[in-house]
Parts: C-alpha cells; sequence; structure tokens
C-alpha cells in the first residue's frame, strides 16, 4: 500500500436492519490514511432467505481487478483495529491475497480453521482479483467453501492472530 488509497468493499446481506447503526460505526469509526472503506448493504426483507445469493449479488457488482473485499454478516462487527492491523499486515506482505484473522466471540478468542464447517467468512480479507468467477454456493457452510477454495488457489495467504472481528455481537 502506498501513497494511493486502497478500496475495501464491505459486503453485508442484512436482514436485520436494527444493527444498522452499530455496524456502520464498527466499519467507519477507525477511518485509516491506506484504506478508502465503501460499504455495500442490502437489506432483505424474510428470514435470511438467499443471503448466499445476495453475498454473491454483491460481489457480481464489483470490479474484481482492484481492492480488497471483506464480508461482514449483519450480527457481526469490525474491531476497532481492524483497518490499521490490516493495513499494517499487508505493507510488510504485500504478495498476501488472502489475510485471515481471528474472530472474537463471546469474550473468547477463535483462530481462523479454514476448513468447511470452522471458519465464517468474516474472518477473511480477500484481494479481489483472486475471487474471479467464484462464487459462494447456496449452502449452510457455504462460506466455508468458498474460502477453503480461495486458499487452494491463493498463491499466498497470511494468518493473524489478532483479533479484528466481533462475531455474533449483534443480534
Amino acid at each position: 500500500m502506498g501513497r494511493d488509497r486502497v478500496r475495501l468493499h464491505v459486503l453485508t446481506a442484512a436482514t436485520r436492519p436494527e444493527n444498522f447503526p452499530a455496524m456502520y460505526e464498527s466499519i467507519y469509526a477507525a477511518n485509516h490514511p491506506d484504506w478508502q472503506v465503501y460499504w455495500h448493504i442490502l437489506h432483505l426483507d424474510g428470514d435470511h432467505v438467499g443471503g448466499q445469493t445476495v453475498k454473491n449479488w454483491l460481489l457480481d457488482e464489483l470490479e474484481m481487478d482492484d481492492g480488497w473485499v471483506y464480508i461482514l454478516d449483519d450480527d457481526n462487527l469490525m474491531h476497532p483495529a481492524f483497518l490499521s492491523r490490516t493495513a499494517a499486515m499487508l505493507k510488510k506482505h504485500p504478495e498476501t491475497q488472502i489475510l485471515f484473522v481471528a474472530r472474537v466471540e463471546h469474550g473468547n478468542v477463535f483462530q481462523p480453521e479454514v476448513k468447511v464447517g470452522h471458519i465464517d467468512i468474516g474472518q477473511a480479507l480477500i484481494r479481489l482479483d483472486l475471487i474471479e468467477d467464484l462464487r459462494i454456493p447456496d449452502l449452510y457452510d457455504g462460506d466455508g467453501w468458498f474460502l477453503q477454495t480461495l486458499v487452494g488457489k491463493a498463491k499466498d495467504s497470511l494468518f493473524v492472530a489478532e483479533p479484528l472481528s466481533f462475531y455474533n455481537r449483534l443480534r
């Protein structure tokens, strides 16, 4: 990351509009000079119907050759240090295509384990050019399958032991 700000696209498929203010605060509170943050949110009426489909639609709307994507579910929050810590890590490791981070759930810190059923999509910051045409399958563990497939494609991924997301923080 140099003088130009890098685009970070935060994607949210949402059914709980009451969580929007807290999510907005977690995304934009820690403004950082290296990041230009864009929040793409689509509110769904109903009970999580089509969540993976909506995430894929949001991915389809992005130009896949520039920047990064972070998929934030509507019950999760970004850690206040998300932008500063990720910027620092990516400066040290510019070839990184996926940056995996720990998450905090009910006060406990969970390290990423990249396998279906063991990882939340909110634990991965993904370089857009890696995603290309890959999309999240409409399965309960679709997020894990998507991430596991991306790891197989990535030339360089990095694991950060510090928590950078709060999982299931909102109801």
